[in-house]
């Protein structure tokens, strides 16, 4: 998948996500505002990358006029079209990147995070969570847009210090299968 000039629409009617509904993961969504309340970032320009309202926001954690919904293609949530991999913002723009459950649908998550570290302003931070394996075994592919990768802790880590980034805290999903992480720009 290359962005929304390509469109995928022939996925099986088997990979529909059991979870599809009104609301994210509940960690996910709980560890969000943690650490929305932690490092003081309710306030803060925001921009959402894979932000399309598929299964629940995060958006409500945050209390900024200035929060700004990225994805693939249109739906609720989303206020500009663009790929992850190719953003159009200029370096250091925004105080606040972030991006949850959208690595695992990306064909090359590490240029995403690459970006999303580029448009991240000095001293910024940088939330990501995605779908993974652990020892409890490995998240079940699910359909939207398509299912590309798992991420563990160390590919988490290892994405964001190899985008510039200094990871401030990095865990397992406590409900299943997944990692959720927060980083500064330096």
């Amino acid at each position: 998948y290359s962005g929304p000039s390509e469109r995928m629409t022939d996925v099986p009617h088997w990979i529909s996500p059991p979870w599809e509904g009104d609301h994210i993961h509940t960690s996910c969504y709980n560890w969000v505002g943690r650490v929305v309340a932690e490092y003081g970032l309710a306030n803060k320009r925001t921009i959402e990358i894979g932000s399309q309202n598929i299964n629940g926001t995060i958006k409500d954690h945050w209390t900024t006029d200035s929060y700004v919904g990225v994805d693939i293609g249109p739906g609720s949530g989303v206020d500009r079209i663009e790929d992850s991999q190719k953003l159009t913002d200029s370096d250091a723009t925004w105080p606040v990147v972030v991006s949850v459950e959208m690595l695992e649908h990306c064909q090359r998550p590490w240029r995403a995070v690459a970006e999303m570290a580029r448009i991240c302003q000095p001293q910024g931070h940088v939330i990501l969570s995605a779908r993974g394996y652990d020892e409890r075994g490995c998240w079940q592919i699910h359909a939207y847009p398509w299912d590309f990768w798992r991420v563990s802790e160390g590919a988490m880590r290892v994405m964001m210090e190899d985008a510039g980034l200094e990871v401030l805290e990095i865990l397992s999903d406590p409900e299943g299968p997944g990692v959720f992480a927060i980083a500064r720009k330096p």
